[in-house]
């Protein structure tokens, strides 16, 4: 590799690297701080948090790999055309192809990493995600019961906590479960707490009633009690038992060939986000291409490359909302799921025959000038 695409190259690493753990970080910031309270106030270990949260991360980076590309290549190659770098390199007898193959370079191990995770890291770390959710709701059953809240603890029970005092305990208890058949339960209770029986959570309630309404018979029974204990473990496994996996977790064979017992607009679905895992990554490629047209062609200006920059984030947006707008389409329809690759291609291939050949579109345009005058 020449000197002059070694330090271009360089250059591009340590801004996509700054950008990308900065918009990295301040997106697990914000969709981990939904998890601090279950520390802070709910009894949950500090690394069980960290590892919760980060398994979050692979799913971040199939968004912000391509984007934190964008602007790495428009703040190297915009610090290369102010200081006139790229100018010299051009005088020098650099094609524009030349100058671009740091950044195309750069695109290639983007889309290489966007592969990695979105076949494989990703599915993963996020069926790990889950399972991890599982075993919170199982074991941690009672730092999800938040204060003036209705709390679901599987598909039969509900709970709901007037007052969780500092020393854990709970106050104005009102418990719906509805886990026997055609029976349902309603407990209510001016205090508990939260017990481990043979290191299973249990609610135990003080000084309330018990009402047990039988459907069939439409007979109503009421215990009063000074103290009950009641199982909330099994509810909260209920439901975990028989979840669906979401898209996030399915491998790539799984989503290009569904179970066929799913329903149709279920199965197109699952293969929409199959194709998108396979096209996703390539968009590397044309906000390169976009970003490196943006500050190499065109004149040199003294006054700045403002504008230049405003259209080439438009066009990178305007790619991005193309492309949501298609998966979304595919998602739907068989039939556009081949719009996936042709937006995905075709912006490539036209941007980088006019990164090779800078004069046909301004021929093109000469001579649509000269027919109207």
């Amino acid at each position: 590799m020449p000197l002059l695409h070694r330090y271009i190259f360089r250059q591009l690493c340590i801004s996509l690297l700054v950008i990308t753990v900065s918009l990295v970080s301040a997106v697990w910031l914000t969709q981990s701080l939904r998890f601090i309270d279950y520390v802070v106030n709910r009894g949950l270990s500090l690394s069980l948090f960290f590892t919760l949260s980060s398994l979050m991360i692979p799913s971040f980076l199939v968004i912000v790999l391509p984007i934190a590309l964008f602007v790495a290549i428009l703040v190297v190659y915009h610090r290369l055309t102010v200081e006139s770098e790229l100018v010299v390199a051009q005088g020098a007898g650099c094609s524009n192809l030349t100058l671009a193959k740091p950044a195309l370079i750069t695109a290639l191990l983007i889309a290489l990493l966007g592969y990695s995770i979105t076949l494989y890291f990703m599915p993963n770390s996020y069926r790990a995600f889950k399972d991890l959710q599982h075993d919170i709701r199982s074991q941690y059953s009672a730092a999800l019961l938040q204060e003036g809240v209705f709390t679901p603890l599987g598909a039969d029970m509900t709970v709901y906590v007037g007052r969780r005092a500092s020393d854990g305990s709970l106050e104005d208890i009102l418990i719906h479960d509805t886990r026997k058949p055609n029976t349902i339960v309603t407990i209510l209770a001016k205090q508990g707490a939260i017990v481990n029986v043979n290191n299973e959570p249990r609610v135990l309630v003080i000084n309330g009633n018990r009402q047990e309404f039988d459907e069939k018979t439409g007979a109503l029974s009421m215990l009063y009690f000074d103290r009950y204990t009641l199982d909330i473990n099994s509810a909260a496994n209920a439901v975990e038992e028989t979840r669906k996996r979401t898209t996030q977790e399915y491998f790539l064979p799984e989503l290009l060939s569904p179970d066929k017992a799913l329903p149709p607009r279920e199965q197109q679905r699952l293969k929409a986000a199959g194709h998108s895992r396979l096209v996703s990554p390539l968009y590397a490629f044309p906000f390169t291409l976009i970003a490196v047209l943006t500050l190499m062609t065109g004149t040199f200006s003294r006054r700045g490359y403002g504008k230049r920059l405003m259209i080439g984030v438009l066009c990178m947006a305007v790619l991005q909302g193309l492309s949501i707008g298609v998966e979304n389409m595919a998602a739907r329809h068989a039939s556009a799921i081949p719009l996936m690759y042709i937006s995905a291609l075709l912006p490539s291939i036209t941007l980088l025959y006019l990164l090779v050949f800078p004069n046909t579109h301004r021929a093109f345009i000469t001579r649509i000038k000269l027919g109207n005058a």
